[in-house]
């Protein structure tokens, strides 16, 4: 289970197991620019803020429209496999419509959706593939990492992993799905991607985000 509201929480996105890559992208909520870490070899790049609220600590409370846009996701993530990694505590436990964590969208191309249905369903859809995680409950008030990994290489082209565990899926499509391409200029959001309207952003607060253009699995 995440910790407790009033419990002493350190959240451990980022810790993979040994291998692999830096992160592409790492943002620490940790003041209005939302600054990416490390920088990228194109130069620094500055994550765009629509709306949301800083917190002390370096944590993002969003809701609504709010989002951090960087522009180009395919500076940071591959299609054939990638990982994004990140904790979260709900703040609302009932939802009206859709609420978007991470995508990769604009008007003509969804490429990666992170998201919390209506009806409390965790779904992930990583461009033409896509799984749902219905026995996934989160309660307000506490905190969760949440890590999505995929790869095209055969197997589960998606695994959802919560609080470090792995977890069941209960529905998924186009399971064999090639690794489509990302698309030229396709921005990646945290939290809404405004091509929507019916989606928004969870009224959730969001510590440390890591994305890595390969494959990796939580853990020491």
């Amino acid at each position: 289970d995440g910790g407790g509201g009033g419990q002493m929480w350190v959240c451990n996105a980022g810790q993979l197991k040994e291998g692999g890559d830096e992160p592409t992208l790492h943002t620490t909520f940790n003041n209005l620019a939302a600054t990416e870490s490390p920088l990228l070899p194109t130069g620094d790049k500055i994550g765009m803020v629509h709306g949301g609220t800083f917190m002390n600590g370096g944590l993002l409370l969003v809701e609504a429209r709010d989002s951090v846009e960087y522009s180009n996701a395919a500076d940071y993530l591959s299609a054939s496999q990638g990982t994004v990694d990140f904790c979260f505590q709900p703040v609302a436990s009932k939802l009206m419509t859709r609420r978007e964590f991470v995508t990769v969208a604009d008007n003509d191309n969804d490429w990666l959706t992170i998201r919390i249905t209506k009806m409390g369903v965790l779904e992930v859809r990583v461009g033409e593939a896509g799984v749902k995680i219905g026995e996934a409950q989160f309660a307000t008030d506490r905190w969760y990492r949440l890590t999505v990994v995929w790869s095209h290489d055969g197997g589960t082209p998606i695994t959802v992993f919560v609080n470090e565990k792995q977890q069941v899926v209960t529905d998924e499509w186009n399971s064999k799905s090639s690794d489509d391409s990302i698309g030229i200029d396709v921005p990646l959001y945290i939290g809404d991607s405004h091509d929507n309207g019916n989606n928004k952003s969870p009224k959730a607060i969001l510590d440390e985000l890591y994305v890595f253009d390969q494959a990796r699995t939580p853990g020491p």
